[in-house]
């Protein structure tokens, strides 16, 4: 900063030719910026010298000790006084050279600069030579390699190729080496360097790692595609996403080779490998234009994984347009990146179609389903010796070991680093509500419900009823019903089930009811009988529903609480023998409930509702006409039988299923009403939405929130 001369002195400035070592000095600057370009600028001169292995060491993340070995041609001892000077190069003669380069290097300015900002020492040997030369340079020159020594290439054993050994880069310059002031860092973006170059250059083995550590941090094989390398680098996480995009134009005279993600994977850090005519180079254009058709699959702030190889006829290509050769030119880009764009744009829609997840279907305690069971024991035998059967013709034959392969996968131990972690406050991850349980409860139900429908009434008033359920019903949440998952529970009311990719809140209540309705009619003279241990009195029953819910001004017209008790006692007793025959409803000669409708296997109605069913049923059931009668007692025990938030065992009620255990409103719910609502449920087309139906979230749209686990 400052003027070269004092403030209003009338001296002009001197125009001076820098010196050629200063010249050379802030040129190689300006090429060599950190490890990871001198390390760029190597690889390229490896690969043009047609190498088939190269091996990068590097220590303190190449400031201490970058050095690079391959096996190509090598470089002739006759070549070595100018190898290091600038624009000296084997790649191109004349400037019009450049419109159809095919090569990497065409400056000669790579070894110079380096040799300009490191100690630079260079062995190499060609396929006829006796053996290897080594020499070493500084500022573009040959030095001596020791005091003492002439100026000039040694004789050395090695093997066929080049070895490039670069020690203290930037030591005369402290500022460039004091702003790499972390190694790990630096090492990093070599390494990053190394694996692009391995992933786009298959036929090619690459090696890198840290000097004295037998650890490598890169390494492909020769023989290896790029798919493999890629899942040899970043892993089979990405590998086995990937998809390929290819597009091409004879008009614009380009090719488009690409290995992407699709969008089951995503990732915080977009990896973009861009090669332009076998060139590592950056595109903001490209790179922008392939993220854009991304965003519309992926989550917010998630990117995908994208390997793209352009090939453009050189003659459309600019390479000379940035120091560090990071970036090129080329004809036609607004074109090109549009094709570019449409070819990504078309792959993923065909590859948008499903999503793969890893799912866990059996947590360790589960009991094993019954098909598993007799899986493996059938396996075992095969493995005890009886793997052999002899055919109707008397012929030995081997049994077919899928048997036995499902035996052994049966019993396969399920690692605990390999469970799914479901509860926080769980060491181990367990949660007893995805566990899975014997389907004893929901197969009862489903092969009484059959025998119901095989013996299902005569009666035409029931079958109206039940023909009017169906007629009502909705397609949409009998698929749903039908083919479902328990989530969970939400609260008292609402609960969380899963249909393929849908997720959906319920109403479990309201649902329930419709149930209940259905499975009286659907069952209706065939119901199985709750037997509670004590008989109710109706009339203590009927009194106890007058004095709370009933109108006391009513029944002080009627002569008192106590007299309506006894006339509608009367009249339920009076009915006893239609209930009993019908809906399982049995009244003693004594006046007493014995017994009450299994509406749905190993359910008991909450026993708090039972006075004030009783006394609906008495006063609102229309008992003059057959199907009014008939519908007015099924919605009572609809209403009865409807669950609630809350326990639902009672003490008065026998039932070996339930051991007088106190059942949870979550248990009922996923292991008897659900599974229940699995089989031959019409639930009403009223109930779409409407707060009892509602789709919280579908996994489609869910792309862009979630990640696959």
């Amino acid at each position: 900063g400052g003027l070269p001369f004092p403030m209003g002195s009338p001296a002009t400035p001197v125009i001076r030719r820098l010196e050629k070592a200063t010249v050379n000095r802030i040129a190689a600057g300006e090429v060599i910026i950190r490890p990871a370009n001198a390390l760029k600028e190597l690889i390229e001169n490896s690969l043009d010298a047609k190498s088939t292995s190269i091996t990068v060491v590097l220590k303190q993340g190449g400031l201490k000790v970058l050095q690079i070995q391959d096996n190509g041609c090598g470089i002739r001892v006759e070549d070595f006084p100018i190898l290091c000077e600038r624009f000296t190069t084997s790649k191109i003669k004349t400037f019009e050279d450049l419109t159809g380069i095919k090569s990497f290097g065409f400056r000669g300015e790579a070894l110079a600069s380096i040799s300009h900002v490191a100690h630079l020492t260079i062995t190499s040997k060609t396929p006829g030579a006796s053996c290897a030369y080594r020499a070493s340079f500084e500022d573009g020159k040959l030095i001596a390699g020791a005091p003492g020594e002439p100026a000039e290439p040694r004789p050395v054993a090695g093997l066929k190729g080049t070895t490039i050994h670069a020690e203290d880069l930037f030591y005369n310059i402290p500022i460039r080496r004091e702003a790499l002031r972390s190694p790990q860092e630096e090492y990093r973006k070599c390494v990053d360097v190394v694996t692009r170059y391995a992933v786009h250059y298959a036929g090619v083995s690459f090696v890198c790692k840290k000097q004295s550590q037998s650890k490598t941090d890169v390494h492909t094989m020769k023989n290896a595609s790029r798919k493999q390398n890629i899942r040899a680098l970043y892993g089979k996480t990405i590998s086995r996403e990937l998809i390929e995009v290819n597009a091409e134009s004879k008009e614009f005279k380009f090719k488009m080779e690409s290995l992407a993600t699709n969008p089951n994977f995503n990732t915080k850090t977009y990896t973009f490998i861009l090669f332009i005519n076998n060139r590592l180079v950056e595109s903001v254009t490209i790179k922008k234009a392939v993220d854009s058709v991304y965003k519309e699959y992926l989550p917010s702030h998630s990117h995908p994984f994208v390997y793209l190889n352009l090939d453009i006829h050189p003659s459309h290509v600019d390479v000379n347009v940035h120091p560090t050769k990071k970036e090129v030119g080329f004809l036609h880009e607004e074109h090109i990146v549009e094709e570019i764009r449409t070819a990504f744009e078309n792959a993923l829609k065909g590859a948008n179609s499903s999503r793969i997840f890893l799912t866990q279907t059996l947590l360790p305690g589960a009991e094993e389903p019954i098909e598993n069971k007799k899986t493996s024991k059938k396996g075992v035998e095969d493995v005890q010796g009886q793997g052999e059967t002899k055919t109707e013709s008397g012929k030995s034959s081997t049994r077919n070991k899928q048997d036995s392969d499902s035996g052994r996968s049966s019993r396969k131990r399920v690692y605990e680093h390999k469970l799914v972690r479901t509860d926080s406050n769980n060491p181990i991850g367990r949660l007893d509500a995805y566990l899975r349980h014997p389907k004893q409860n929901v197969l009862a139900a489903r092969r009484r419900a059959s025998s119901f429908k095989k013996q299902r009434t005569r009666l035409t008033s029931v079958r109206e009823l039940y023909v009017d359920v169906e007629s009502v019903s909705s397609d949409l949440l009998c698929e749903m019903f039908g083919d479902h998952t328990f989530v969970g529970c939400v609260d008292n009311v609402y609960s969380l089930i899963q249909h393929k990719t849908k997720l959906s809140l319920i109403n479990v209540p309201l649902l329930s009811r419709h149930l209940m309705y259905e499975r009286v009619l659907l069952n209706f003279g065939y119901m199985e009988k709750l037997q509670l241990s004590k008989p109710a009195p109706l009339r203590e029953l009927l009194t106890l529903a007058l004095e709370t819910e009933g109108d006391n001004d009513w029944s002080k017209e009627e002569g008192g609480i106590e007299l309506v008790a006894n006339k509608l006692r009367d009249l339920l007793v009076s009915k006893s023998a239609l209930l009993k025959e019908y809906f399982s409803i049995v009244i003693s000669e004594k006046s007493e409930l014995i017994a009450l409708p299994e509406i749905i296997p190993n359910y008991v109605p909450p026993m708090a509702k039972l006075p004030g069913f009783l006394l609906r049923l008495s006063l609102d059931v229309n008992w003059s006409e057959e199907k009014p009668c008939f519908q007015g007692i099924a919605d009572e025990l609809a209403l009865f039988y409807q669950i609630e938030g809350g326990r639902y065992l009672d003490h008065s009620i026998t039932y070996s299923a339930h051991k007088k255990q106190h059942i949870s409103l979550k248990w009922v719910i996923q292991h008897t009403i659900l599974p229940a609502m699995s089989y031959d449920f019409h639930p009403p087309r009223s109930l779409e939405g409407a707060g009892c139906t509602i789709q919280v979230a579908c996994l489609e749209e869910l792309y862009k929130i979630f990640e696959r686990c």
